[in-house]
């Protein structure tokens, strides 16, 4: 394998997760950089350089992974958003050969790139209805719809998931999503209001335990929830 393709490059690693990819030890691999500015987010520090300093090269990760094929199945590519990396393709076909599995984390917005794409896995976050998109960076939301269409037909085992975050997802959004990711697998997440790119929503509440258990049974009954490998 070719490693001098990803010279320069450098990633975030997360060595070991049991949750990234439901079913399989994963190693986790964030590409820095994003083109949304979603004000919940939790991984602020990969949305804007500066990138922190502990990021690691391709060498240094395909190394670790080698050791890891005892243990790990898997590993998840997250962000940022993946697929503005130019060599997204090449990083997943990398991995495979390398022996694992390879799970890709994506907002969606850019499905002329997704289109190219063969992981194992999608999960993609479908923020808010295509319309409320502008309150996230970007005023397109029509490539939203695009994506999902284009996962839901890619015949490779998919994920819808939705965070319910106050001011930007509520139950109309949410009856959009539903239509839109109908007879695909879609999971609801609840906001958690730390360590979010902009401050001020750290001071807003979270939806109520029981209202976001209401809309989760409400919305994604067991059927829409599985997640079939």
């Amino acid at each position: 394998m070719n490693t001098s393709a990803f010279e320069g490059c450098r990633f975030g690693l997360e060595k070991v997760s049991m949750n990234d990819y439901p079913g399989h030890p994963a190693a986790v691999l964030f590409i820095p950089g994003c083109n949304l500015r979603c004000p919940y987010c939790h991984n602020g520090s990969l949305v804007n350089a500066p990138f922190p300093e502990d990021l690691v090269s391709f060498d240094e990760a395909a190394a670790y992974l080698r050791k890891r094929r005892n243990v790990l199945d898997s590993v998840c590519i997250s962000g940022g958003e993946p697929t503005l990396f130019p060599k997204i393709e090449m990083l997943i076909e990398s991995l495979q050969k390398l022996g694992y599995r390879v799970k890709l984390d994506t907002n969606g917005t850019l499905p002329e790139r997704l289109a190219l794409l063969r992981p194992d896995f999608i999960a993609m976050d479908v923020k808010t209805s295509p319309q409320k998109y502008r309150l996230l960076g970007t005023e397109d939301g029509e490539r939203i719809r695009q994506s999902i269409e284009l996962i839901k037909t890619s015949g490779i085992p998919h994920q819808f998931r939705t965070t319910l975050v106050p001011g930007i997802t509520d139950e109309t959004d949410l009856d959009v999503i539903a239509e839109l990711t109908a007879g695909s697998p879609w999971v609801l997440h609840n906001f958690r209001n730390n360590r979010c790119l902009d401050p001020a929503f750290e001071h807003i509440s979270p939806i109520a335990d029981d209202i976001f258990l209401k809309l989760r049974q409400r919305y994604t009954p067991d059927d829409r929830s599985l997640i079939v490998y």
